[in-house]
C-alpha cells in the first residue's frame, strides 16, 4: 500500500483542516486590508473637505474685510440665565 500525505487517506483532491483554515485567514486577512484602505481613503476625504472649507471660510473674511475682527472670529457665548 502506498503512502500518501493527506490526511485520514482522503483523495488528494480535497483540502485538510489545515489548508481549510488558511484559506479562510487569507480571505479576512485580504478584507481587513480592503477596509483599512478604504477607511484611510475616507479619512483624506474628509480632511480635505475640513480644509477646503476652512480656506473658504477664511477667504470670505478677507473679502468681506472682517478677518482681523475680533467678535467675528471668536464669537462670544450668550450668557445664561439661571
Amino acid at each position: 500500500m502506498s503512502e500518501d500525505n493527506t490526511q485520514f487517506g482522503v483523495g488528494a483532491d480535497r483540502f485538510s483542516y489545515e489548508d481549510v483554515l488558511m484559506r479562510i485567514g487569507s480571505s479576512s486577512e485580504l478584507l481587513m486590508d480592503v477596509l483599512e484602505l478604504l477607511t484611510a481613503f475616507i479619512m483624506v476625504g474628509l480632511f480635505a473637505i475640513g480644509v477646503y472649507d476652512l480656506g473658504l471660510k477664511m477667504y470670505l473674511m478677507i473679502v468681506e474685510g472682517t478677518f482681523t475682527d475680533p467678535e467675528v472670529v471668536i464669537k462670544p457665548s450668550t450668557p445664561r440665565s439661571c
